[in-house]
C-alpha cells in the first residue's frame, strides 16, 4: 500500500471514527465546518475556471445547508428557527446565483453568513 492510500484510509477511518463519537452539538459543528470547506474549495475552483469542480462543491454545500435547514423545529424553535430558516434560504439562492453566473461575491458572501453562524454555535458549546 503507497503512502498516500495509506493517508487516504486513515483519514476516512477516522472521520469515521470522529463522527461516530461526537454528540449531536458537534455533529453540527462538524457539518457547519464541511460546508465552510466546500466554498473555500469552490472559491478556488471558480477562480481557476474548473467548472465541474467549483459545481461539485457548491452542490454539497447546497446539500448540508439543505439538511441543516429540515433538522429546524419551527414550532419550538421560535424566531431563532424562524430567522435561521430565512438566513438558510438566503443562502440557498446565494449559492444558486454563485454556480449560475459565477459570482465570486455571493460564494464569499454565503461563506461569510455560515462562519458567523457556526461562530454562534461553537459559542453554545462554550456556554
Amino acid at each position: 500500500m503507497n503512502a498516500s492510500l495509506a493517508m487516504k484510509s486513515y483519514q476516512h477511518v477516522h472521520a469515521a471514527g470522529s463522527v461516530a463519537d461526537a454528540d449531536p452539538h458537534r455533529l453540527i459543528q462538524m457539518l457547519m465546518q464541511e460546508i465552510l470547506n466546500c466554498l473555500k474549495k469552490a472559491e478556488g475552483f471558480m477562480e481557476h475556471k474548473n467548472i465541474p469542480a467549483r459545481t461539485h462543491n457548491i452542490n454539497r454545500a447546497v446539500e448540508m445547508i439543505s439538511y441543516l435547514r429540515s433538522c429546524l423545529n419551527l414550532k419550538e424553535g421560535g424566531e431563532i428557527a424562524a430567522n435561521l430558516e430565512r438566513l438558510y434560504v438566503y443562502m440557498l439562492r446565494r449559492l444558486f446565483e454563485a454556480n449560475s453566473y459565477q459570482d465570486l461575491v455571493a460564494l464569499r458572501e454565503v461563506s461569510s453568513l455560515m462562519l458567523t453562524i457556526k461562530d454562534g454555535w461553537d459559542g453554545i458549546a462554550n456556554a
